[in-house]
């Protein structure tokens, strides 16, 4: 299956579901797209996508765009463009993307682009923990191993180092949020996921949803 992984922010897309990558690697490719970036974050996400495809996961293509970080609303028309010729010559059959009701900007104008783009898809959306919380709340479940979620931590840590000044750019919130959508399926970490819109004739169940 290829699965479209939109993002707002370098290392959204591994906060939100690096574990689920990492599950299903042997199943699926994965093309990323982040819409924006500073010289030394697209240096990172580089970096992180390099050592991805080194463990295995299958990433066929990455586009970071230099958009400025809590500003993508002025830049809505041309984001919107660059992500509809990014999936027009990948033609994704699966789409994660970031929350409707998000609180941070730039994440819900990710959303929006990305239903808007998007319009025939699978898509789900991913969760970013942050200090001024949100509503989400999930049903759908992925869950994560130990040492996948290990492998997620530590990756997480080692290739953003620019995050590590904030003070919720942590292995103990990474865990914490492991460790909740864990409890709510019974498992001891997992990832969670609200569904957008789900084509049931094209819907592949299994043990994983993707």
């Amino acid at each position: 299956m290829n699965i479209l992984v939109v993002g707002a922010h370098p290392d959204d897309i591994e906060i939100g579901c690096l574990g689920t990558i990492l599950s299903t690697k042997g199943s699926n490719n994965f093309y990323f797209f982040v819409c924006s970036s500073t010289p030394l974050r697209k240096q990172e996400f580089l970096a992180s996508c390099e050592a991805l495809q080194n463990k295995g996961v299958s990433i066929l293509s990455v586009e970071c765009l230099s958009h400025s970080d809590c500003d993508l609303f002025s830049r809505k028309s041309a984001i919107k463009d660059q992500l509809r010729k990014f999936e027009a010559k990948h033609k994704a059959d699966f789409v994660l993307t970031h929350f409707k009701h998000d609180r941070h900007q730039d994440h819900r104008l990710v959303f929006e682009v990305t239903t808007e783009v998007c319009r025939n898809h699978n898509i789900f959306s991913y969760e970013i923990p942050k200090y001024d919380g949100c509503s989400f709340a999930p049903s759908v479940y992925e869950p994560i191993s130990e040492g996948i979620a290990a492998e997620k931590v530590k990756h997480l840590m080692s290739y953003y180092e620019s995050q590590h000044t904030k003070n919720w750019y942590k292995t103990e919130l990474f865990y914490a949020q492991l460790t909740l959508r864990g409890i709510e399926i019974k498992e001891k970490y997992a990832e969670a996921f609200i569904p957008v819109k789900v084509r049931m004739n094209n819907f592949c169940f299994s043990s994983k949803f993707l």
